[in-house]
């Protein structure tokens, strides 16, 4: 069966679980069955995942329970360059294709990015409000330095 999602087509991955028969009797909407168990835990641990377009691994931190998720390779540049690519996604520019709009752009997407750094960092009390609306208040001045630097909304 062929699956799409947001225009990206897909085979779905059928899992194959073995599973035994419980003492566990439920009943549900009338009908009695006896409960199953998963009798061999499926191991996840070498599927590789996409997430905006860069490949990962999901895998077990060792002695701590907790999920930890690595890149396939760490080596070359190239995958440095994927990872920095995840990290600090980038919207492509659809507007008219003048540089001082497309420069403008990029000064909007680091913007943001800072910004929801700045709104984490303060969710989980690393930051208080005030100090957060300061580097808000600094950011946005930069931002409307950079406008009128670059020429934006002046002869447009």
């Amino acid at each position: 069966m062929k699956l799409t999602y947001r225009g990206a087509s897909y085979q779905p991955q059928s899992l194959a679980v073995t599973t035994k028969k419980t003492n566990i009797i439920a009943k549900f909407r009338g009908l009695i069955y006896q409960l199953s168990q998963a009798f061999e835990p499926v191991n996840h641990a070498n599927d590789t995942l996409k997430y905006r377009g860069i490949s990962y691994q999901q895998g077990r931190e060792e002695g701590r329970g907790r999920e930890k998720q690595y890149p396939e390779k760490e080596s070359s540049n190239s995958e440095k360059l994927s990872q920095n690519n995840f990290i600090y996604a980038k919207v492509p520019y659809f507007g008219p294709s003048k540089t001082e709009y497309i420069a403008f752009h990029s000064k909007l997407q680091e913007f943001s990015l800072r910004v929801s750094y700045i709104c984490g960092l303060e969710s989980s009390g690393k930051l208080s409000p005030e100090q957060a609306y300061e580097q808000m208040k600094s950011l946005w001045q930069q931002l409307r330095q950079s406008k009128n630097t670059i020429g934006i909304g002046t002869n447009d």
